[in-house]
């Protein structure tokens, strides 16, 4: 994929939440511990990425103290939370993100067990972006 591949990443989120977001910005799993929001989350996603480890050049790091984004909205949360769907929005995130300090990329959904993690910005040549826009 290339840079300019990347007009902008998404957040999915309950709209109950935008009032925080609009206040704090968009918190990791593990800050939002403790305060007051509506989770559209799969409990059994959120188990398999309890488990998961992200590494870094200063060790590795719980995958939920990130705050995840997405290249493409159209993917498997939305569609696991269709039955919620007049309760969610995307949310629109600037691309300059990815030059932001310890942002990493995956190949997959992190919560897949076999993706990549890679250093962004660099870490788009490895990511396929004709499946990550792909329609179906």
């Amino acid at each position: 994929m290339q840079r300019s591949d990347v007009r902008h990443l998404y957040y999915i989120v309950s709209i109950v939440n935008l009032g925080s977001i609009a206040r704090q910005g968009i918190l990791s799993n593990n800050r939002m511990h403790g305060t007051a929001h509506d989770s559209i989350a799969d409990p059994s996603v959120q188990d398999r990425r309890d488990k998961v480890r992200v590494p870094g050049k200063n060790g590795s790091r719980e995958l939920h103290s990130y705050a995840n984004l997405y290249f493409n909205a159209r993917n498997a949360m939305m569609y696991r939370r269709l039955d919620r769907h007049a309760e969610i929005c995307v949310v629109q995130v600037s691309p300059e993100i990815l030059d932001l300090p310890d942002v990493v990329l995956t190949d997959c959904n992190a919560a897949s067990g076999w993706c990549k993690f890679l250093p962004s910005p660099n870490g788009l040549n490895d990511i396929d972006g004709n499946l990550v826009f792909a329609r179906d």
